[in-house]
């Protein structure tokens, strides 16, 4: 009797187990799915969940929501930036590069500065980088 009931847990597990791989031949392909889902009426994904809890519990107000949605769907929302033009990033790159060059050959109030070449820190009195040995005064000048 025990080995009956042994083979009959053993044959429903092993049919539980297996059940899902012949699911599709079946034609269940959508056995598991609710009708909200199947349907789009219910956000599938995680983080959408969280956004309507916290819309619903009023932690987010409803222009927050259709903001913080859109962007996560990927469309263009209220308060989404437009992207910046090539030539626009390209003035601001070169801007940026310039000010690093600046503070690289600039000296500190202490007298301690930068390497021009390698950006290392130089100590004062220094005339030579100690890390590449590029000169520290290349227009000729010296401390």
């Amino acid at each position: 009797m025990t080995i009956l009931v042994t083979l009959v847990v053993a044959v429903a597990a092993f049919a539980f187990i297996i059940f899902p791989f012949f699911r599709q031949r079946l034609g269940m392909a959508g056995y598991d799915e609710p009708d909200g889902i199947a349907s789009g009426l219910e956000p599938v994904d995680p983080t959408l969940r969280q956004l309507e809890l916290d819309r619903e519990s009023g932690i987010l107000t409803e222009e927050d929501y259709r903001d913080q949605e859109a962007r996560f769907r990927g469309e263009p929302g209220p308060t989404t930036r437009k992207p910046v033009t090539s030539e626009k990033q390209d003035a601001l790159d070169a801007e940026i590069e310039e000010e690093v060059r600046k503070r690289r050959r600039g000296r500190t109030q202490e007298g301690v500065g930068l390497c021009p070449q390698c950006g290392e820190r130089a100590r004062e009195g220094d005339r030579f980088c100690a890390s590449c040995g590029s000169n520290l005064f290349p227009g000729g000048g010296g401390a």
